[in-house]
């Protein structure tokens, strides 16, 4: 399980404490099949295209089922394929922990795992949750000094530390709080990063209905994947999520139909001239 009741459990001690609007589950691609008919057969219904799973699968969308007002999504993986984040579900499955929860068991990422995923999750997203930034302070207060070191080494490994400092940074900039197991800046931390979890800082105040001038939010000029790619430290990873996002046919592209390699760009071009980008 990700995020929601397992980091209210583990984080906060209580997953009621934590609020959640749905449940995300890691699957492993080969349990996907049973996942979906299991959910169906309680009567959740699919909030996509079946048409549409093969290529939601094979590039780690979610698969969105719905029942009432209860929403479960079925994570192929941590984070969008072409995204490039490294932390791979072989690595996560192998290195899980179990907690209590709810009078049960869950299955849930180990700490270090979790930290460096909160951290993506929230640049993935342009940091725009305060909730965010909080469920990352109150993890990175339970992890130890060897829990940091690890979460540091396993940045270093899959090339996201400046992921990693920038999540600190957002902490300190948002929240005022910086876990004391990090006692050394993480490699990549730096002025560019602060102007850019500064920006996180103005927009969140802007939105709280704080005092910043009025102009403040245009400051806040990023697309989500220009502000996750302002968040990656190998202009190869950048390089490759935007060829990613601007050729890649999806589903508005099927109109193209064999010239959707074609067509994608084409139509990105035009609408981002209209000035109403929506990929």
């Amino acid at each position: 399980m990700l995020k929601g009741a397992s980091l209210g459990a583990r984080s906060y001690g209580d997953p009621s404490v934590r609020p959640f609007a749905d449940i995300d589950l890691l699957t492993k691609p080969a349990d996907i099949a049973g996942a979906r008919q299991f959910l169906l057969s309680e009567g959740f219904e699919r909030e996509y295209s079946p048409a549409a799973e093969p290529a939601l699968i094979r590039w780690g969308h979610a698969l969105e089922f719905r029942r009432g007002s209860l929403k479960v999504e079925m994570h192929p993986g941590l984070i969008s394929h072409h995204l490039r984040f490294a932390l791979t579900n072989e690595m996560v499955f192998a290195d899980r922990s179990r907690i209590a929860c709810a009078g049960g068991e869950i299955d849930i990422l180990s700490k270090p795992h979790e930290f460096l995923f909160l951290c993506a999750h929230g640049a993935k997203h342009g940091w725009e949750s305060v909730r965010w930034i909080a469920d990352l302070a109150q993890l990175g207060n339970k992890l130890t000094s060897d829990d940091a070191a690890a979460v540091t080494r396993l940045a270093a490994k899959l090339h996201a530390s400046r992921l990693l400092a920038l999540g600190l940074c957002v902490m300190d900039d948002v929240l005022n709080a910086r876990p004391a197991s990090f006692n050394r800046e993480p490699p990549h931390a730096g002025q560019k990063l602060r102007e850019l979890s500064g920006r996180v800082r103005r927009r969140i105040e802007v939105a709280a209905g704080g005092t910043m001038p009025g102009n403040a939010a245009l400051t806040w000029n990023h697309s989500a994947l220009s502000f996750w790619n302002a968040a990656r430290e190998r202009w190869i990873d950048r390089v490759a999520s935007i060829a990613f996002v601007g050729m890649v046919p999806t589903e508005k592209d099927a109109k193209f139909g064999p010239l959707g390699w074609i067509g994608r760009p084409a139509r990105i071009a035009f609408a981002a001239a209209r000035g109403r980008l929506g990929a």
